[in-house]
């Protein structure tokens, strides 16, 4: 069961652009997974998201069949669970918190599968910060 409730189209209380949302991923994906149900709190964000996974997904030289086996294998790898998260922040907290851990695990990805140098602005940012006494 999932730590928030998800946004159902049937739900008299889901707002108009919800409801629209969900039929619109509904009618270019074929299913509303239950994730999107849950990203329909921030819609901007969902729009944006469902967007690039349309790019992703199926504008790429991968065959259909290596693009599918990604994601289960990245699925079962990362079981990432934010229990106790409730307890601390809204629902609205915790979306934008997973959507800025997700990201950073895209950039992460392509900085560890390319071993790309840190960004500059870090090392400087690094070489000025200020560091507590060593006891």
């Amino acid at each position: 069961m999932a730590r928030i409730p998800m946004v159902r189209e049937d739900d008299p209380t889901t707002p108009l652009e919800a409801r629209e949302f969900l039929k619109r991923v509904e009618g270019g994906l074929g299913d509303v997974f239950n994730a999107v149900r849950l990203l329909a709190y921030q819609l901007q964000q969902a729009n944006a998201l469902i967007d690039f996974v349309r790019s992703v997904r199926y504008h790429n030289s991968l065959t259909p069949i290596l693009t599918e086996l990604a994601y289960p294998a990245a699925s079962v790898t990362n079981r990432c669970h934010y229990q106790g998260l409730a307890k601390h922040f809204s629902v609205q907290h915790m979306i934008e918190i997973c959507l800025n851990v997700g990201l950073a695990q895209i950039t992460n990805r392509f900085n560890a599968t390319f071993l790309s140098d840190v960004d500059d602005y870090i090392l400087k940012a690094n070489e000025t910060a200020e560091r507590p006494a060593l006891a």
